[in-house]
């Protein structure tokens, strides 16, 4: 009980008030890139401080998330630029 207490106040309401605190200062586009990166750092945490195996399939999932980053960022910096002139 004590567990999930702790669960519930400080975890779970800090990334909620942070998500929403990002959310309102930034665009919701950019805002959404970010949360892309979630999951990477989760995996790759994960693998480092609890010494989880990561196999193929997780790889290629965050080889696909990567891959829309790659994609969508360079597309969402020339819309941001303004017009010239």
């Amino acid at each position: 009980m004590i567990a999930l207490v702790y669960l519930f106040l400080f975890p779970m309401s800090f990334c909620q008030w942070a998500y929403f605190k990002t959310v309102g200062l930034l665009p919701a586009s950019v805002a959404a890139i970010g949360t892309l990166m979630v999951p990477v750092i989760g995996v790759y945490s994960s693998h480092l401080i609890l010494d989880e195996n990561v196999g193929l399939s997780d790889l290629l999932a965050l080889l696909l998330v990567l891959s829309a980053l790659v994609l969508v960022i360079p597309a969402w910096r020339a819309s941001r630029r303004l017009p010239a002139g």
